[in-house]
């Protein structure tokens, strides 16, 4: 586990080498104040904790871990103040707020984030059933448990008004409220129907 978490942490760095390179030549020739940089990733990486499920996961497959799902969206121009979003938003977005919206973001200095802006619905996660029996004698050395989740139950996360809501099409229900574990029976009903509907 210390090799791995060394390894990524050299990634780390080999990524932010790679901005500092690409920033530093923006500026020299000047592109930089014609040029909206973004950076984000599809997911984070689990290294063995356990996540909200009671589930200890290496990786990115079939966790609801935060370290998984919320990853970081830095965009940065010289037209923008600085500003920071603490709510959920869904990168599923990001392609509208970058062809539809990106004018209007400039424009406003960074204020209006149009397709962007925190939703009042819910900011949804999808973890499906994927593989099949084959994954068994593929991974022989993989937790029976982990294997079984993976391969036979749908997993949805909702993170809405400080909400943040799982359930899994074998029963599982789980629930936090503004960073503490709540009880499931404690979420809005109308949150409880669309994790239902999303299953």
């Amino acid at each position: 586990l210390e090799t791995v978490r060394g390894l990524y942490a050299g990634e780390v760095e080999t990524v932010d080498e790679q901005l500092e390179r690409i920033t530093a030549y923006l500026e020299r020739t000047g592109m930089a104040k014609e040029t909206l940089t973004v950076i984000t990733s599809d997911h984070g990486e689990g290294f063995g904790e356990t996540d909200e499920m009671g589930r200890k996961r290496m990786g990115h497959e079939g966790s609801v871990s935060d370290a998984v799902l919320s990853v970081p969206l830095v965009i940065a121009h010289p037209a923008l103040e600085a500003n920071q979003i603490n709510e959920h938003v869904s990168l599923k977005q990001l392609h509208c707020l970058l062809v539809d919206d990106v004018a209007e973001l400039l424009d406003s200095g960074g204020t209006e984030l149009g397709a962007l802006t925190p939703p009042t619905d819910p900011v949804w996660s999808h973890y499906p059933a994927v593989g099949g029996e084959y994954l068994f004698e593929k991974y022989p050395d993989a937790p029976t448990k982990a294997l079984e989740q993976r391969v036979s139950i749908d997993t949805v996360v909702a993170y809405s008004d400080g909400w943040k809501v799982v359930a899994t099409s074998d029963g599982e229900r789980w629930a936090q409220q503004s960073g503490t574990e709540a009880e499931y029976d404690n979420v809005p009903a109308a949150l409880q129907s669309q994790c239902e509907q999303q299953l």
